[in-house]
Formats: structure tokens, C-alpha cells, sequence
């Protein structure tokens, strides 16, 4: 779907449910990251701070803690991979303090990426390896992320025919979806 289309999706979406909170929040969060593809970052990541805002003074603590799984991708989209590092890594920590062990995998492979990104490959490399250690085999999501910055460390490390490898199979995974932005960005990658 077209950006301009699903962004108007979303604004229905938000006008229906207006009087729950955390409902307008977390749907303010998608059309979030709408707003970063059609290339406004300011008002992206301003929409995630207030849904961050709403869901603290919800006490949905896990909730506000994912709010990087949006907000790091548009700091990645806007080619801030520093800003990306401050969000997601203020969350991974605040998950590890809950125990959460399910959205913090790929928590930490976003994560991964905005490190490598600053090349700081050796943390980068540590939080795949935390990751992938975590993440269920069928969680696509994680294996997709952390799939690509470990072919990309690979091929740094001198093994680049294993690299294109591990990149060809985060292509294999995420052809098997309807995702065409995360297929960009793992074309992209490879």
C-alpha cells in the first residue's frame, strides 16, 4: 500500500479509537514510521515521543518500551544511527530489567545494526550473538536483522562468501513476507 494510503488508514484508525489512550498511542506509533517514509523525521519521532509519553502515564511500561522498534528505524531510515543507539538501547535496557525475553531479541538486533552502523563491530557482533541466542528460530523478524549485520560483520572479517551467504538467507526469509520496505533494506544490505 502506498504510504500517502496507508497513512490515511491509520488516521481512521486514530479517530476510532480516540477515547482509549493506549490504543491512540500505539497507533500514533505506526503512523509514526508512515511519516518518517514519507520523509518528515521531525514529526515522526515527535509522534513517538508523545506515544511514549502516553503509555509511561499508562504504567504499559513494556509498551513504551517498544516504542524503539519504531522510533530506532526512523533514526536508521534518517541516517542517524547514533540517535537510533539512544533509543534502542534506552528500551533494551529497560527490558532486561523487566526479564522480558521475547521483543528484547530484536530490540537487541536493531540494535546491532545502529552500532555497526558507527563501526563498533565488536559490540555490534556481541548483541547478534545475544539475539539470535534469544530469538525463537521462526521469528522472522529477528532472524532477518540480525541475518544481515552478521553477514555484513562476516564479510568484514574477511569471510566474505559466508557473509553474502547469511545475507542471501535474510533475503530468502524476508521474500516469504509481505514486507517490500524490509526487503529494500535487506537488498540493500546484501
Amino acid at each position: 500500500m502506498p504510504v500517502s494510503e496507508a497513512t490515511q488508514v491509520c488516521r481512521d484508525i486514530l479517530e476510532r479509537v480516540a477515547s482509549d489512550r493506549r490504543s491512540a498511542a500505539m497507533t500514533r506509533v505506526d503512523l509514526a514510521l508512515l511519516t518518517a517514509m514519507a520523509l518528515d523525521f521531525d514529526d515522526a519521532r515527535e509522534a513517538c515521543i508523545e506515544a511514549r509519553h502516553t503509555l509511561d502515564e499508562l504504567g504499559a511500561d513494556t509498551q513504551a518500551a517498544l516504542v524503539s522498534l519504531i522510533n530506532g528505524p526512523i533514526d536508521l531510515l534518517a541516517d542517524q544511527p547514533a540517535r537510533a543507539e539512544v533509543e534502542l538501547r534506552r528500551d533494551y535496557e529497560a527490558l532486561q530489567r523487566m526479564g522480558e525475553h521475547n521483543f528484547i531479541a530484536l530490540t537487541a538486533a536493531l540494535l546491532a545494526e545502529a552500532v555497526y552502523r558507527q563501526e563498533r563491530f565488536d559490540e555490534a557482533d556481541d548483541l547478534v550473538a545475544f539475539s539470535r541466542e534469544l530469538a525463537a528460530p521462526d521469528d522472522l523478524a529477528v532472524q532477518i536483522v540480525a541475518g544481515c549485520v552478521d553477514g555484513k560483520l562476516t564479510a568484514r572479517r574477511g569471510d566474505p562468501a559466508t557473509g553474502v551467504a547469511l545475507l542471501r538467507e535474510a533475503v530468502r526469509l524476508i521474500e516469504s513476507t509481505d514486507d517490500p520496505s524490509g526487503q529494500g533494506d535487506v537488498w540493500l544490505d546484501l
